[in-house]
C-alpha cells in the first residue's frame, strides 16, 4: 500500500469534515507557528493508503501560519489517543501548505513525529496534513523544524572535504543525523538526474524501474547536490547499485523507504525502522 504520497492541494471530497473545534496552538506572531484544529468527517471513505475512515471520526488538522517557506520539515506531535494508521505508518491526507512534497508519518505511543521533503519551497500558509483517530484525542506540538532548499544549499557549499572511513545508510549530508534535509538531498538528487536523462535501467525482483547510479552520483557530486563529505552510496538503501524513487513500485524506492525510516525512528521505534530489505541507518565501513 502507498504510505507516502504527492500532497494533493486539498481533503478528498468523501472527507466532507465539518469544523466542530478551533486553533489551539501557538501565538500569531511566531513564524513558521503549526496550529491545531478539530473537526468530525460526516461520511465514511477510503484514505490513500487503503485505511477506512468512518464517518463520525475526528479529523486532526494541522496547519500552519507566517511560513517563512521551507523544503524540509519535521514535526513532533504528542496524542492522547491512536491516530489511524496501517503498516506502521500514520494515515493522513495532505493539504497545500506542504506543495508537491513526499510526506510520511508514524506514531509511537503518545508520541507521533512526521516528515516531509519536495523540491518546491513551500511558502504558503494553510493546511499541512490532517489525521484521523476514533476517539478523543487532544494533539499538542511538542517541536517543528523547517527548512529551506536555500539553507541547506548554503550549508552544503562551506563544507570542506575530508577522508570519509565509514559511512551511514540514509545520511545523505553526512552528519551523523537522518532526517527531512537528507531525504531532500536524495530527492534532489535523482530529480537532477531525471531531468538529465541520466537514469540508468534496473530490474530486481521481477520489476522494471529507473534510478541514479551510485557510481556517477560519487564521481559527480557537485551536480547532483551532494555534500563533498557525504558517500553517495548512502542513498542507496538497499544495495541495487541506484537511487531510485517510485512511488508505484515501494518495495525498491529509496526516497519512499528513507521516509519511512525517518518517521519510525522519529517516533522512537528501535525495530522494524525498515521495509523490503532496506538497511537505512546501518553504517559502512570503507
Amino acid at each position: 500500500m502507498k504510505q507516502t504520497k504527492k500532497i494533493i492541494a486539498a481533503l478528498a471530497a468523501a472527507t466532507m469534515v465539518t469544523s466542530c473545534a478551533g486553533v489551539v496552538a501557538s501565538a500569531a506572531e511566531a513564524v513558521n507557528a503549526v496550529n491545531v484544529s478539530y473537526s468530525t468527517v460526516a461520511e465514511t471513505f477510503t484514505a490513500a493508503d487503503g485505511t477506512v475512515v468512518p464517518a463520525g471520526a475526528t479529523a486532526v488538522t494541522l496547519s500552519i501560519e507566517n511560513n517563512t517557506g521551507f523544503s524540509a520539515s519535521d514535526i513532533t506531535l504528542s496524542a492522547t489517543a491512536d491516530l489511524l494508521g496501517t503498516d506502521g505508518l500514520v494515515t493522513a491526507t495532505n493539504g497545500s501548505a506542504y506543495g508537491d512534497a513526499t510526506v510520511s508519518a508514524a506514531q509511537n505511543g503518545s508520541k507521533v513525529v512526521i516528515t516531509s521533503a519536495s523540491l518546491d519551497e513551500s511558502k504558503n500558509d494553510g493546511t499541512l496534513v490532517t489525521f484521523y483517530t476514533t476517539s478523543d484525542a487532544e494533539v499538542t506540538v511538542e517541536t517543528t523544524a523547517f527548512n529551506s532548499a536555500k539553507q541547506m544549499e548554503d550549508e552544503s557549499a562551506i563544507v570542506t572535504y575530508t577522508t570519509v572511513d565509514e559511512y551511514r545508510k540514509g545520511d545523505m549530508d553526512n552528519d551523523d543525523n537522518i532526517d527531512s534535509t537528507d531525504l531532500f538531498y536524495l530527492m534532489q538528487a535523482y530529480k537532477i538526474a531525471e531531468d538529465d536523462a541520466a537514469l540508468t535501467p534496473k530490474n530486481r525482483y521481477g520489476l522494471y524501474y529507473q534510478g541514479l547510479a551510485v557510481s556517477v552520483a560519487e564521481n559527480h557530486k557537485a551536480k547532483y547536490g551532494l555534500v563533498a563529505n557525504a558517500v553517495a552510496a548512502a542513498g542507496d538503501g538497499n544495495n541495487d547499485t541506484v537511487i531510485a524513487y517510485d512511488e508505484k513500485q515501494l518495495e525498491i524506492s529509496d526516497v519512499d523507504n528513507l521516509a519511512y525510516y525517518i518517521a519510525r525512528r522519529g517516533a522512537g521505534y528501535k525495530t522494524d525502522l525498515n521495509r523490503y530489505d532496506f538497511h537505512f541507518g546501518e553504517y559502512v565501513f570503507l
